[in-house]
């Protein structure tokens, strides 16, 4: 499919670096995504860059800030979501990956619950 690259829409934060300038593609989507899931996992991200002037730069500041918060609880989730989030773009999962590793994850931790019944997982 191709790029919206005559259209530009999105919230400052959850669009992608490269919108401004490439425009919407279905990279930039999981990027948007990715910015969404760590704010549901951590259940706050933003402290005020955007209202503070610090652009771009400070939102970032601030989805890194989010996802040490959940590399401390969960490393597996905070690799992925990591990855949804890199600056470039060729570097995010597709969608349908995106599912996958966490189709992935789910199993694993099951197969964690099975063999280690005891053992906080």
């Amino acid at each position: 499919s191709e790029q919206a690259k005559d259209w530009n829409a999105g919230t400052p934060g959850y669009q992608a670096p490269e919108v401004e300038d490439d425009g919407a593609s279905f990279a930039s989507d999981v990027y948007s995504l990715g910015v969404s899931l760590i704010e549901l996992w951590t259940g706050d991200v933003w402290q005020g860059a955007e209202t503070r002037g610090e652009g771009e730069p400070g939102m970032r500041r601030e989805i890194l800030d989010a996802l040490k918060r959940i590399q401390t609880a969960d490393p597996k989730v905070a690799k992925i979501l990591r990855r949804c989030i890199s600056k470039d773009p060729k570097k995010r999962p597709s969608a349908r990956r995106l599912g996958r590793m966490f189709q992935r994850l789910q199993h694993q931790r099951r197969m964690e619950r099975l063999i280690f019944p005891y053992k906080q997982v």
